[in-house]
């Protein structure tokens, strides 16, 4: 049923005729998941920037449409317990680099907060790199600081197709980011130009 209303979703605000969307590298991203930095053109010709990069879309899933994808995601965080803040989705597409693997396993620990997530043993205090495991393989997961003693959130990088996808996550949505991946990819995957 949730495929279902996320594919009949996706179709009926999918590429059309009417401007509604932004097309960039063989996707039709509809306009209404598109961060308002998106539209902004104020390179002003500086040829220091990659043009297809600063062409590139930056995707917005707010909270509330994020809980109806995904039951078990936060949708609020608090700050020192009193001031609420939505946790949204920011995507940012980026170009397409190798990520860094190792396969020293005495170089990890298990991370506590995602049991298939990997810490280095040894890292600094308050920011700190994660890994998955595939197979031997110890793969980059994304890099986490510390934005308040015991809160911290993370950028989340993945490599796809001809680039890569790198969002944030916060402490509370942290078990969930396989879900996440899935819920961003999913999204890529039917916005396909035809």
């Amino acid at each position: 049923m949730k495929k279902m209303v996320l594919v009949l979703t996706l179709l009926m605000t999918g590429c059309n005729e009417n401007n509604s969307e932004t097309k960039w590298q063989g996707r039709c991203f509809p306009n209404k998941y598109l961060s308002e930095a998106s539209f902004i053109n104020s390179n002003k010709g500086d040829n220091a920037l990659d043009k297809e990069l600063s062409k590139a879309p930056i995707l917005f899933f707010p909270a509330n449409y994020v809980v109806q994808h995904i039951k078990k995601f936060q949708p609020v965080d608090y700050q020192n317990d009193e001031s609420p803040l939505n946790n949204f989705i920011s995507v940012n597409l980026l170009p397409h680099r190798k990520l860094e693997r190792n396969v020293n396993a005495s170089f990890f620990n298990t991370f506590s907060d995602a049991k298939d997530l990997y810490i280095p043993v040894e890292h600094e205090k308050y920011s700190f790199t994660l890994y998955t495991k595939s197979e031997n393989t110890f793969l980059y997961w994304g890099s986490c600081e510390y934005s308040a003693v015991d809160n911290y959130s993370c950028f989340r990088d993945i490599e796809f197709e001809n680039m890569n996808i790198s969002y944030l996550v916060n402490q509370d949505n942290i078990s969930i980011h396989k879900k996440i991946d899935d819920f961003i990819i999913e999204h890529l995957n039917n916005w396909q130009c035809e």
